[in-house]
C-alpha cells in the first residue's frame, strides 16, 4: 500500500467507523420514536429525511463488505489513476455523503417523533464527513 495509501485509509476508515457507529446509534433512536409514536394513537408517516438517513449509515456498511468481497488480488488493481479499493471505498463514502446532506434538507421539513434524532444525526455525520475530507486533503497533500 505505501505511505499514499495510509494517506487514505485512516480518514476513510475514521469516516466510516464516525458513520457506522454514531450513524446507527441516531437512527435506532430515530426508529425507535417512529415505532413508540405508531404504538400511541398518534400515528407518524415515517419521514423522508429518516429513510435517506438510514441509507446513509448502511452506504458505508455496504461499502466495508464489498471491500471484504473484493478478491487480494484485485484491490491494488489500478483504475483511473487509483487503487481499486480506494476508488471503491470513495464511492460508497460519496453516496453517504450524499444521502447524509439529502437528510439534512429533508429533516427541516418533516415534523414528528424522528424529527430531533435525524437533525442531530445529520449534523454529526456531516461533521464526520467534512473533518475526514479535511484530514485527507491534508495529509495527502502533506505528502508531496
Amino acid at each position: 500500500m505505501g505511505w499514499g495509501g495510509f494517506a487514505f485509509f485512516f480518514p476513510a476508515l475514521f469516516v466510516t467507523v464516525g458513520t457506522i457507529g454514531l450513524g446507527s446509534l441516531f437512527a435506532s433512536m430515530a426508529w425507535a420514536g417512529i415505532v413508540r409514536a405508531s404504538a400511541t394513537t398518534e400515528h407518524w408517516r415515517i419521514p423522508a429525511a429518516l429513510y435517506a438517513f438510514t441509507s446513509a449509515v448502511f452506504l458505508d456498511l455496504i461499502g466495508l463488505a464489498v471491500l471484504w468481497l473484493i478478491p487480494s488480488d484485485l484491490l491494488n488493481y489500478e483504475v483511473i489513476g487509483a487503487p481499486l479499493s480506494h476508488l471503491v471505498w470513495s464511492l460508497f463514502l460519496v453516496a453517504s455523503f450524499v444521502f447524509v446532506t439529502i437528510s439534512m434538507v429533508l429533516a427541516r421539513k418533516n415534523v414528528g417523533p424522528a424529527k430531533d434524532a435525524v437533525k442531530s444525526g445529520s449534523r454529526a455525520l456531516f461533521v464526520i464527513d467534512v473533518l475526514g475530507f479535511v484530514w485527507f486533503f491534508a495529509s495527502s497533500h502533506g505528502m508531496r
